[in-house]
């Protein structure tokens, strides 16, 4: 399984736990930008890196992720 985690929750409950357990286990993760103001573009197109994991994908960030 693949992360995609969203780069500015530092605040959010968890995410520095969970940074470390992924890079602790060596579990395949991209950290992401979403781009503000985007929701004119295509979905794909909001975040960077552009992301095109192969098989199941858990995704942690905003609703505009």
């Amino acid at each position: 399984m693949h992360w995609i985690v969203q780069d500015n929750l530092h605040s959010e409950h968890g995410h520095i736990a969970l940074m470390e357990t992924l890079e602790r286990f060596n579990i395949p993760h991209t950290v992401i930008k979403v781009l503000p103001f985007s929701s004119h573009l295509p979905t794909r197109e909001r975040m960077i890196p552009l992301v095109d994991p192969q098989g199941l994908v858990m995704v942690c960030g905003s609703i505009s992720l």
